[in-house]
C-alpha cells in the first residue's frame, strides 16, 4: 500500500514537472511576413538562442538558405538571407510577384513538440518546420 502510494505521489510529480517544464519554455512561433516594400521576407520573433547559434553560422557561411526557404509553384525561390539585429530577411533573386502565393518555411524557434501534442502521444521524431502561405 504505501509503495503504491509512493509511486503514485512520483509519478504526480513526474507529470507536474512536465507541463512546468513545456509550459515555461520559449518556444513561440517566429513571425513571418513580407516587409513593407515587398521586396523581401521578414522572420522575426527568433528566441534568444537560436539567434545566437544563426549569428555563428551566417558569420561562417553567409550563404547558408537552411534557415529560411522559400518556395511557388512547387519550386524553390532562390536568394539571399540576411540579418538585421533580431530578424532575418529572405531577399529573393527576382522580385516577388504580385497575385503569387509562396510557402515559406523555416526551423527557427521549432521543436519536436507542444504540450499538446506531448500530452496526446504525438510527439515527432523529427523537427518539425514552421511553414507559413503569404500572398504578395
Amino acid at each position: 500500500m504505501i509503495k503504491s502510494l509512493v509511486k503514485i505521489r512520483v509519478l504526480i510529480t513526474l507529470i507536474g514537472c512536465l507541463f512546468v517544464g513545456c509550459s515555461i519554455s520559449n518556444n513561440k512561433p517566429v513571425l513571418i511576413g513580407f516587409t513593407a516594400d515587398s521586396s523581401a521576407i521578414r522572420v522575426q520573433g527568433i528566441n534568444p538562442v537560436g539567434l545566437l547559434e544563426l549569428q555563428n553560422q551566417m558569420a561562417k557561411d553567409s550563404t547558408s538558405g537552411e534557415w529560411v526557404r522559400v518556395f511557388t509553384n512547387g519550386k524553390e525561390v532562390h536568394g539571399k538571407v540576411s540579418m538585421l539585429d533580431e530578424e532575418i530577411l529572405f531577399f529573393p533573386d527576382t522580385a516577388f510577384e504580385k497575385g503569387q502565393t509562396y510557402l515559406v518555411r523555416t526551423l527557427l524557434n521549432t521543436t519536436f513538440g507542444d504540450t499538446d501534442k506531448v500530452l496526446k502521444g504525438k510527439v515527432s521524431y523529427q523537427i518539425q518546420p514552421q511553414e507559413v502561405m503569404l500572398k504578395r
